[in-house]
């Protein structure tokens, strides 16, 4: 009996999803439901203007079939779905060669993936599945250390490697900022809010004396950056309190870390600084895979890579429309210079933190609004579909290869334009 109830809920979640309610763009209009005055989040104007791409909804479809029974998803995706890419139809199932078991890290991406496409905790197709993974969120950071940046316990997973060992904090705080106010029970907000609150002192407490957050290394920690910046960008704005030195600090050494680019560009680089024993960090030099153009030496602990830079300083500058005007200069640079193969190239082969960049560049991109920026989403929205698998999910082809971070990633990058709101166009 308890099987064939199981096969039974599965047949109806499969209903669901293919069926005439999944591909619509979600109303929003209950009041709970609508983001707080001055949100940068999504808005309910823009979904009925912007329709959900097919390969956007198959990629939820794989994330919400792989969620893990705690309500979490690991770097590969739940364990009972192990259907490799292409297989046929009485095959055996391939295994995974990553973990599936869960991290913060991991939930995050997927839980602000089904954010995008319009579900909340509280209304839309996939609520279920966002309270679960937000309930496993907040057991995650119960257990972790009351100090430090940490808010897991788990070590060791495929994005703390890459992007930074506390990506897990500042994507938690990512997700936690979309669904305060909007769980479906009152101890479930408090639970979020006090979680929430927490997260963000700690992330100002630990910036990095440069304005950053690259300190806890990894191989592109930039992207850490991004992210510990956008949660507090995105708090200021529902109307935490937060420090606007702190702000300020990310900004400046945004603009610092671009003209260090534009520096380069003209065979003048800043010599690397030595290290406290008085060497030189080591580099190592891309082979530039798949074809991919040699792009320098990159340092290690923090990979060089122009792409990874440019769409941090893409999104950052391009938040609001005081600084698209102040930044405009800056802004018209990084959009000429993502334009070109070679850069979009990234590390030569698409990995994760090339998906990374997308989302973020992408997002910049709906922020302008121009002719120019939407032939360029148009272009790499199509540039998405065709490298989706068969079931349905994306993978990396080099560092963060995992298929539950990289289908997150790329159905954010589709989704884009429905992120922006647009009256902050």
């Amino acid at each position: 009996m308890p099987r064939a109830a199981g096969v039974l809920a599965l047949a109806l979640l499969g209903c669901l999803l293919l069926g005439g309610t999944f591909g619509r763009a979600e109303a929003e209009d209950s009041p709970a439901a609508k983001p707080k005055a001055g949100s940068t989040s999504v808005a309910p104007e823009a979904w009925s203007r912007v329709p959900l791409p097919a390969a956007a909804q198959r990629g939820i479809k794989w994330l919400v079939l792989n969620q893990n029974a705690d309500g979490g998803w690991g770097q590969e995706g739940a364990a009972a779905t192990r259907a490799g890419k292409g297989r046929k139809r009485g095959q055996p199932a391939a295994p995974h060669s990553g973990s599936t078991k869960s991290d913060v890290g991991n939930t995050s991406l997927a839980a602000l993936a089904i954010i995008a496409t319009g579900s909340r905790p509280n209304t839309g197709t996939f609520q279920g599945p966002l309270v679960r993974a937000v309930s496993y969120i907040l057991s995650e950071y119960d257990r972790a250390p009351k100090s430090g940046l940490a808010v897991t316990m788990r070590e060791g997973t495929q994005l703390q490697g890459k992007i930074g060992r506390h990506a897990d904090t500042f994507l938690a705080t990512r997700v936690l900022l979309e669904v305060d106010g909007r769980m479906p029970a009152k101890a479930a907000n408090a639970r979020v809010h006090k979680a929430l609150e927490d997260m963000l002192a700690r992330i100002q407490k630990h910036q990095d004396k440069d304005g950053s957050w690259n300190g806890a290394q990894g191989w592109a920690p930039i992207h850490s950056t991004a992210y510990a910046s956008q949660a507090l960008h995105i708090a200021k704005a529902r109307g935490f309190a937060i420090d606007e030195q702190v702000l300020a600090k990310v900004e400046r050494f945004t603009v610092r870390q671009l003209k260090e680019q534009a520096r380069t560009a003209r065979g003048k680089p800043t010599p690397p600084k030595r290290t406290r024993r008085g060497g030189r960090p080591p580099v190592i030099t891309p082979s530039g895979g798949s074809g991919g153009a040699d792009l320098g030496p990159i340092s290690v602990g923090g990979a060089g890579i122009v792409l990874y830079s440019l769409s941090q300083g893409f999104e950052q500058l391009s938040r609001t429309a005081a600084t698209r005007t102040r930044f405009r200069k800056e802004l018209k640079q990084i959009e000429s210079k993502v334009s070109e193969p070679r850069v979009m190239k990234g590390f030569g082969s698409m990995g994760g933190e090339e998906f990374i960049s997308y989302v973020n560049i992408a997002v910049g991109m709906a922020r302008l609004g121009s002719q120019d920026s939407t032939r360029w989403l148009a272009g790499l929205q199509g540039r998405m579909a065709k490298l989706q698998n068969r079931d349905g999910s994306w993978s990396g082809h080099h560092c963060i290869t995992g298929r539950t971070a990289v289908t997150g990633l790329a159905v954010l990058t589709l989704t884009a334009e429905r992120q922006v709101p647009r009256r902050a166009r």
